[in-house]
Formats: C-alpha cells, structure tokens, sequence
C-alpha cells in the first residue's frame, strides 16, 4: 500500500536507554545507520531506514 496512509494506530517513536553509548554509537556506525544528533546531544536514528538492517 504504497503511498497510502493507515487509519490504524502505530508507534512512530520510541526512545531506549543504553549502557554505554560510545559503544553504541560505534556499532550504529558499523553497521551504516544513519544517525542524527539532537540538540541535547542525543543520537537519533530514523524508523525509514531500520526495516531490514538488523
């Protein structure tokens, strides 16, 4: 459905907490996620782009 918009609920952001965020930084940048900074500082990585990358 391509192009449609779904009248159904669903969860467009959800925020996680990490233990060491250097590390996880390093693997989001092995393994090609595009990552984003907020103006806090924290890493933001767009739900687009996550299907099928893990």
């Amino acid at each position: 459905m391509t192009g449609k918009r779904s009248s159904l609920p669903a969860s467009v952001a959800y925020t996680v907490t990490v233990k060491d965020p250097a590390t996880t930084r390093r693997l989001l940048d092995a393994n090609q996620f595009p990552v984003r900074r907020s103006a806090a500082g924290d890493a933001l990585v767009s739900g687009v782009i996550t299907p099928g990358k893990y």
